[in-house]
């Protein structure tokens, strides 16, 4: 089971209004539009429970690119793990499963649907949309130049900014960057984790953005040389 948040509902959607939009994209088990306990109101957003279902999951593109470019040893066997896996799989219970995610992965549904509740850059309207990805894109290229930390973070970032419904993902940007601001100044950590919760909530995008932008405009030499209790490594 899988837990979903829908931000920036209309105060007259319904728990079936729920339900019933969601239900287009797979099993809904539950549905809750969260209310006010004194009036009673709708306060915006809610939560649907979904039973799991085979997914692209476009957001891992660009940390497979930084590990591409930094852990191309852990790539390989990463890639030849899921290639065994993967076999083992197909023996045991056939070709039906991986057939099913290839034709999500062609044609998935959400992506021609209103989006409600998506909170990345595919919810704006085009052009829009596509510019800004290309800008959160530009940004990622050029902090891939500035070392592995700078580089994982903006990886991060942009698989949440490019990617739909990626919310549920964002605590992988503390989880990066809070030891990397630690290191330095413990001053700045604290502030990044008590703005993390409205960021997230109030202005996904935006506070995504902002962490985009520091891992490209913060100097080399701020970053620690390689991340905590990992080797560097020849990525030959």
């Amino acid at each position: 089971m899988k837990s979903i948040f829908v931000g920036n509902l209309p105060w007259s959607v319904t728990d079936a209004d729920l339900e019933a939009k969601f239900s287009e994209f797979g099993t809904v088990i539950s549905a809750r539009v969260v209310s006010d306990k004194f009036t009673g109101r709708s306060r915006g957003f809610g939560f649907v429970d979904m039973e799991d279902a085979a997914a692209p999951k476009p957001g891992l593109i660009p940390i497979l690119v930084w590990m591409l470019v930094f852990r191309r040893r852990a790539l390989l066997g990463a890639i030849a793990a899921g290639a065994v896996a993967t076999l083992a799989c197909v023996a045991l219970v056939g070709l039906d499963p991986f057939l099913a995610w290839v034709r999500v992965l062609r044609s998935p549904d959400y992506l021609s649907s209103p989006m409600f509740g998506n909170m990345a850059l595919g919810s704006l309207p085009m052009p829009w949309s596509a510019l800004l990805a290309l800008a959160a894109i530009g940004l990622a290229l050029v902090a891939l130049r500035k070392g592995p930390w700078p580089a994982l973070v903006a990886a991060i970032c942009v698989g949440l900014l490019v990617s739909p419904y990626t919310l549920a993902y964002a605590a992988g940007v503390l989880l990066v960057v809070v030891p990397a601001l630690a290191a330095c100044s413990p001053l700045a950590a604290t502030g990044f984790a008590l703005t993390a919760s409205l960021g997230v909530v109030l202005g996904f995008p935006v506070w995504v953005a902002a962490v985009l932008c520091l891992s490209v405009v913060l100097p080399s030499a701020w970053w620690p040389a390689s991340p905590p209790a990992w080797r560097p490594e020849d990525p030959s």
